[in-house]
């Protein structure tokens, strides 16, 4: 990715008149001065307005001051068009490489220049939250977590309730988690390691994932091998099973084969069969 990126600002650079530098770098330098200086204030308002703490808004919106690599990519297309001309690409360009030169000193420096900021008092005339931001964790042990609200996954959920066990429903929808009785609900995707700690995976009793995602189901299976906690993985289909079983997983949910095999048995019970 770091290559293409590097590849199209080098033809990008190409595509630019270095003659118009002369005439255009005023404007540029006040561009620059606007993304650079304005652009951090608004964020950092808006930040403030969300309750976010002074320090937690600083940093947020030093590290958005600079104009980002798709304002360059609609430069090169609206070129490619001919909807801007050279000049306006020059600009573009010239702005968008001072931004982002400045903007990484900033965040190198960003711990200094809050304080040397704060110690001004700038940052109280934008009234932010004086107290640090803090993340609350529910320490969870010997719990059963079922990931994927689907029809499957809920109805394992509202089983798991009725025998009065301690369940967290994971989904990515917080509308799939709604209904869920007094089962706890956590809205994420466990794909990522931030999630996989929050729930308490390690300390689960049993995990069980309800999806029809082939790759997220061979992650969590090999999450829960490695963490030594069995696990119930959804195998919605024939070709992702003999990949499960390598991952050591304890059930294979199979509602298409159980449901064939019930379907049977009733059938032979009625003697149609």
């Amino acid at each position: 990715m770091t290559f293409f990126i590097a590849i199209f600002l080098v033809t990008l650079g190409i595509k630019m008149e270095l003659g118009e530098f002369a005439a255009i770098w005023p404007t540029a330098l006040g561009l620059s001065a606007f993304v650079l200086i304005v652009k951090p204030i608004i964020i950092f308002t808006i930040l403030a307005r969300l309750k976010y703490s002074e320090y937690t808004a600083f940093q947020s919106a030093i590290a958005a001051g600079q104009v980002s690599e798709f304002a360059l990519i609609l430069l090169a297309l609206g070129a490619s068009t001919g909807l801007i001309g050279d000049t306006i690409v020059a600009l573009g360009g010239l702005v968008g490489v001072t931004t982002i030169a400045v903007s990484s000193y900033l965040i190198i420096y960003s711990e200094p220049l809050y304080h040397f900021v704060r110690r001004t008092g700038l940052l109280k005339i934008l009234r932010a939250k004086q107290e640090a931001d803090s993340e609350t964790f529910f320490q969870r042990e010997h719990h059963v977590i079922v990931v994927g609200m689907n029809t499957l996954g809920r109805e394992i959920v509202h089983q798991l309730s009725l025998r009065s066990e301690r369940v967290l429903a994971i989904d990515t929808d917080p509308k799939k988690l709604e209904g869920l009785g007094a089962a706890d609900t956590l809205i994420g995707n466990v794909e990522y390691q931030s999630v996989v700690e929050e729930i308490g995976l390690r300390d689960a009793r049993l995990v069980i994932s309800a999806l029809q995602i082939e790759d997220t189901n061979h992650l969590l299976a090999y999450r829960c091998r490695s963490a030594g906690v069995p696990c119930a993985i959804h195998a919605f289909d024939v070709s992702v099973v003999a990949d499960l079983l390598d991952l050591d997983t304890a059930y294979l949910l199979m509602p298409a084969v159980d449901g064939v095999v019930e379907q049977r048995a009733i059938m032979e019970k009625e003697g149609i069969l």
